[in-house]
């Protein structure tokens, strides 16, 4: 099998005062989680496919079938579709934007969680052929922890100049979906918070904090610069 079919998993919310809320943000029983590919341009420590590369040929199987896909979206009926992933990224899958192409010609709810990494303008562009809803249906985040100077603290590998012309092209959209801004709080980037939010706000782009599930303690023991303020 390759890539996967999950049932949806959410992580802690962290509103603007930093007061975690310790319950599921958003919990939706009857979405289905669409990992569309196992690759990845990063090297986030906290990710799975960082914790087990002992494993990794039991994950790294690459990208799903496209007519499953394409078949799960069409003849299915859940309330959400979410593009995530526990080890890849969705815009590294081949066939990315005839996915969300489906999705949205189908009328369905969905989500796409990325860092926005690595892809081209002119990779981007190929968006603008699809009348995304800008409405909370059709959501896209953009997982993106510091500004230029810091956002590679933890997402290692990560191109800034990319991901700045993901934000412009998708920003600039016609036809644009709901755009958003997940920034996992550390004590790295707890200073740069404002100026992020005022920059998102500049796009018009929600800005949200998080505080990460996945990470574990002995990497924040292994860490205290990125966690200790």
């Amino acid at each position: 099998m390759h890539g996967g079919l999950f049932p949806y998993a959410s992580s802690f919310y962290m509103d603007s005062k930093r007061r975690i809320n310790t319950t599921m943000r958003s919990m939706i029983l009857d979405s289905l989680e669409i990992e569309l590919t196992t690759k990845c341009t990063l090297a986030c420590p906290g990710c799975s496919r960082v914790n087990t590369k002992h494993l990794k040929e039991e994950w790294d199987k690459g990208h799903l079938p496209l007519d499953l896909v394409l078949d799960t979206i069409r003849n299915t009926n859940f309330k959400s579709y979410l593009l995530i992933g526990c080890y890849g990224d969705s815009i590294y899958y081949p066939h990315f934007w005839e996915v969300m192409k489906v999705l949205v010609e189908e009328g369905k709810d969905w989500m796409v969680h990325t860092n926005g990494s690595s892809r081209s303008r002119d990779w981007w562009l190929q968006s603008y052929d699809i009348k995304f809803k800008n409405h909370r249906s059709n959501k896209f985040y953009f997982a993106i922890d510091g500004l230029e100077d810091t956002n590679h603290n933890y997402r290692i590998n990560s191109k800034w100049k990319t991901i700045e012309t993901a934000l412009d092209v998708m920003t600039n959209h016609p036809n644009r979906p709901k755009l958003y801004w997940r920034w996992l709080d550390f004590a790295y980037n707890r200073h740069q918070q404002d100026e992020a939010r005022k920059f998102a706000e500049s796009m018009d782009i929600e800005f949200e904090i998080y505080e990460s599930f996945r990470i574990k303690d002995q990497y924040k023991h292994d860490n205290p610069e990125i966690f200790t303020a």
